[in-house]
């Protein structure tokens, strides 16, 4: 990795933590400073005060899942990119979003969202979520190449039957159809540590064996057959990137819904910053998806004080512009 680039990722990462420290101090009302916001966590959660209940009880967990939440679809949306060699690809688009909800969906209506220590509902969102993306790999190669135009095309098919067919069981069990909504659109608003902190441990692991390959993916991104050649096994490679991916995203649909376009926008962000290498682009996609997230979760915070809007909804109006520009350059 350049020197450059290690120096942009660590301005990255302070602007990251700027960005999590105002979050924390904007929240839906009232605010913060950033410094005030670094003090109250220096401090511990005392509860001795009122802006330290306030920072430790109400804001650190939603700030913290959001960090999260962006840098897996960063991650995410970089790693199926380069996989593909397709500028579009990102879990929300391709299915596995969608794919990964049914699964959740099917384990809670069916009593059972606790069971494992709570972990059957990410469980079966990774074999669901992993089935929906292996079928849109299937219905877009064509001759051993995932064309953009099929991809684009089965994973919207895919992730809106899958879509309807979430809507119909979450209803059919007598669920609140506002919640339903809700949940669907995607939202950190009600996030909680546990889900939390499987997030974190799903995503060091995943990001670590990611990180590892990155120059095996970097040779992949030339081609099967030039990946070949400098001894990189393609097949193991899919294997391995779409197993981690689908597990990053398993374990975010349960506890926060479905959110698209971080995913395709924040590897666009990162390759323009320090280029196509996985060893820069990588984290930074990341930390870009982060970014994101929090800027978006913001403004769903402020933009309806009181009850705000699903950030799914804000990332939506954000990215879809990013996508239609995307497909007019191809």
């Amino acid at each position: 990795m350049q020197k450059s680039s290690r120096i942009l990722l660590v301005v990255a990462f302070c602007a990251l933590v700027f960005a999590f420290l105002l979050h924390i101090g904007l929240g839906t009302n009232g605010f913060t400073t950033p410094l005030d916001v670094a003090r109250e966590l220096l401090r511990g959660n005392r509860g001795d005060t009122a802006a330290n209940s306030i920072v430790w009880t109400f804001r650190l967990t939603r700030a913290t899942q959001g960090v999260l939440v962006g840098a897996i679809l960063g991650v995410s949306g970089a790693a199926l990119q380069t996989l593909f060699r397709n500028p579009i690809a990102e879990p929300y688009i391709i299915g596995a979003s969608s794919g990964a909800a049914v699964g959740a969906a099917v384990v809670n209506m069916l009593g059972f969202g606790f069971a494992l220590f709570g972990l059957a509902m990410p469980i079966a969102g990774f074999v669901t979520g992993l089935a929906s993306l292996m079928l849109v790999t299937a219905l877009a190669r064509r001759r051993g190449v995932v064309e953009t135009p099929t991809l684009l095309l089965a994973g919207v098919v895919v992730s809106t039957m899958l879509s309807s067919v979430l809507s119909f069981i979450i209803l059919f069990a007598g669920r609140d159809q506002g919640q339903v909504l809700r949940w669907l659109m995607g939202g950190i608003d009600g996030a909680f540590w546990p889900p939390t902190i499987l997030m974190a441990v799903v995503f060091a692991i995943s990001f670590g064996i990611l990180y590892r390959s990155s120059a095996r993916l970097n040779a992949l991104s030339l081609g099967e057959e030039a990946a070949q050649s400098l001894g990189v096994n393609p097949h193991r490679m899919r294997a391995l990137v779409l197993v981690c991916v689908t597990a990053m995203v398993s374990a975010t649909v349960g506890p926060v819904g479905i959110i698209g376009f971080v995913g395709l926008v924040a590897p666009h962000m990162a390759r323009k910053i320090v280029g196509v290498d996985l060893r820069a682009s990588l984290p930074l996609s990341g930390m870009m998806g982060a970014l994101l997230l929090l800027l978006a979760d913001t403004i769903a915070q402020r933009g309806n004080q009181g009850s705000g809007y699903p950030v799914g909804v804000i990332t939506s109006i954000l990215g879809a512009p990013v996508l239609l520009l995307l497909l007019k350059r191809r």
